[in-house]
């Protein structure tokens, strides 16, 4: 609570906070970061998804691989 009530800046654009502060933390473990703006926050987390295409793939491969992975 002390580091999100102290901080004066965004820690991923490194700018003043203009927004809403939010809680960052990771997405896996649950446990609390620092604080980040809500834009900044949002775009960072949407910028780390990676598509995976599969090409030539059989239909039923295709089927077992995402439902086992998901």
């Amino acid at each position: 609570e002390e580091i999100q009530e102290n901080g004066h800046e965004c820690y991923i654009s490194l700018k003043p906070f203009n927004e809403n502060k939010v809680h960052d933390h990771d997405r896996w473990t649950r446990k609390y970061k620092v604080p980040a703006c809500m834009i900044c926050n949002d775009n960072y987390y949407a910028s780390m998804f990676i598509p995976v295409y599969f090409h030539s793939l059989p239909v039923y491969g295709c089927h077992l691989f995402i439902k086992t992975n998901t």
